[in-house]
């Protein structure tokens, strides 16, 4: 799949980037609708996201449950966990625990979907999801062979957006925003700082009610999965942002939107740029202002090991030095 190997990373926004990754892939796949999704290497929820004649809103609410199943091979979670990277549903001899999710796909004109985990090296860094109208031929082998071909290139592609963003603080950041979901999965509460942060990272979701409460859902499942609180965070042209949701005890929820803290985006930011466990720790110690001989004795390093640790963390971050790693964090 040479053609995919020379995807735009300079696109200006994710929409940007789903139109050119829909239009290269289509050359080999063809599809109706689709779309793009980059996870957060932390926590796993939706980070970014485009898309183009998919799912309605409250088609996605239907089974946004069955997302967080792995019994289910097509489920999101399915592909994060399973060395499968593709998977594809439609067609008259799909599995009887597919019939479901086919029918709701249905309701929307939907009749065959094929799913690709998008990796990063062995990291999962999200998904391109394509569908086909209903009547049209179901998504076939070489669909689905063609499709594993491409997760590398397609992961590479999605690497290099979130990358092309700054790692920064957010310039200007508005006032935190809450958003209060309660226990019938109802919004109850939405605050007028939490419609800027929405127009700021997902415009649909400030302006289509129904968009936003699937939004919503999509964040209070992930935060269920993760044990009753997730972190989301977003880059942005402005810098990072942190989309945190915490589930109530009478099973409700709050959301809140506001700036991505240091500590928030230095485990995100490693996971992208490649960055090691270790050559994150040494990056902690270096925004805490520790002088090298003293984060050598703290991680019971040589002060060269240590040095060869700020040599690939610059190389990696595209930075010169202390000063100008401090500066990107902000």
């Amino acid at each position: 799949m040479r053609e995919l190997g020379g995807l735009d990373p300079d696109a200006e926004s994710i929409a940007d980037l789903g139109e050119i990754v829909t239009a290269a892939v289509g050359k080999h796949i063809r599809h109706d609708g689709y779309m793009l999704v980059a996870t957060d290497p932390v926590d796993h929820a939706i980070s970014l996201y485009t898309g183009r004649d998919g799912y309605r809103p409250g088609t996605y609410r239907k089974w946004l449950s069955n997302e967080s199943d792995s019994r289910d091979e097509h489920s999101l979670v399915s592909l994060f966990v399973r060395s499968k990277v593709v998977s594809a549903v439609g067609g008259q001899d799909a599995a009887p625990g597919q019939r479901n999710r086919l029918r709701t796909l249905a309701d929307d004109g939907i009749g065959a979907e094929l799913r690709v985990a998008l990796k990063q090296g062995r990291r999962t860094s999200g998904f391109l999801i394509m569908v086909r109208e209903s009547g049209r031929a179901p998504f076939s082998a070489g669909d689905i062979a063609a499709a594993r071909a491409m997760t590398g290139a397609l992961g590479g592609a999605l690497q290099r957006f979130v990358m092309g963003q700054p790692i920064g603080a957010l310039r200007a950041p508005l006032p935190p925003g809450v958003v209060v979901v309660d226990a019938r999965d109802e919004i109850t509460v939405c605050s007028p700082s939490a419609y800027r942060w929405m127009e700021l990272l997902y415009a649909d979701v400030a302006t289509d009610p129904e968009v936003r409460s699937g939004w919503a859902l999509s964040e209070i499942a992930v935060a269920r999965l993760m044990g009753g609180h997730a972190s989301n965070r977003q880059p942005t042209s402005a810098g990072w942002a942190c989309c945190h949701t915490e589930i109530l005890p009478d099973g409700g929820a709050v959301i809140t939107l506001r700036a991505a803290s240091v500590d928030e985006r230095l485990p995100v930011v490693s996971r992208w740029f490649d960055v090691t466990r270790r050559e994150e720790t040494v990056i902690g110690h270096a925004l805490a202002g520790l002088p090298m001989k003293q984060i050598a004795r703290r991680l019971e390093l040589s002060a060269h090991t240590v040095n060869d640790h700020f040599k690939a963390i610059y190389r990696k971050l595209g930075v010169r030095g202390r000063d100008e790693l401090a500066a990107v964090f902000g």
